[in-house]
């Protein structure tokens, strides 16, 4: 972005705030998803399967993963690591790298890095993940359990997201979307699975 203008920015919102002066960021659930041993595996197989998974999560693979090899694919500078071009050239890291999706350990400035990333950016994103945790609200539907929303929820979800692609590329209007929500709201089926969330939330 920068050898095209050397002023460019990008820079993360910290937050959206309402009409009323509340601030809300999203927060992260926490995982990926997960991997599954099937009960055919033996005890020893499964062991090795597990002291795998461990060595993915070291530093050392970690790093690897995220990074590739140090001082072909970055270099480390007070501490930060950059990326190389041989690392662009070779996907690294990339959304292609399929290391990364399963050895990639927990950090909470994950997302503040990227490929090229200058020092000053990493280290402002870095500050903006921080602010956000003052605010950011956890999604306390997740990990529940609706019946109603495992059979019907993937079409009411899929009738949601048309309608908010169609609202922000302007196809249809704030008003439009108003009118939707408020049917939404009204509907029998998103009802119920209101009702089964929330119970499901008072018995957790």
């Amino acid at each position: 972005m920068r050898k095209i203008d050397p002023k460019a920015d990008s820079l993360p919102l910290t937050y959206l705030m309402t009409p009323d002066g509340n601030k809300f960021a999203a927060q992260d659930v926490g995982n990926f998803g997960m991997y599954v041993i099937p009960k055919t595996v033996s005890e020893a197989k499964m062991k090795q399967l597990l002291g795998f998974m461990d060595k993915l999560l070291s530093d050392d693979v970690a790093d690897l993963a995220a990074y590739g090899i140090l001082d072909k694919h970055y270099t480390i500078k007070d501490g930060f690591k950059q990326a190389t071009e041989q690392a662009k050239v070779d996907n690294v890291p990339d959304v292609t790298n399929n290391l990364l999706q399963i050895a990639q350990k927990y950090d909470k400035y994950t997302r503040a890095y990227y490929n090229g990333i200058p020092k000053e950016f990493y280290d402002r994103s870095k500050k903006i993940i921080d602010d956000r945790s003052a605010f950011s609200k956890p999604n306390a539907a997740y990990g529940l359990i609706s019946q109603t929303n495992l059979t019907a929820g993937p079409e009411l979800n899929k009738k949601i997201l048309d309608m908010k692609i169609k609202v922000i590329m302007g196809k249809e209007s704030l008003a439009a979307w108003d009118e939707f929500v408020a049917k939404t709201k009204a509907d029998p089926t998103y009802l119920k699975i209101v009702q089964e969330m929330t119970e499901a939330y008072k018995n957790k």
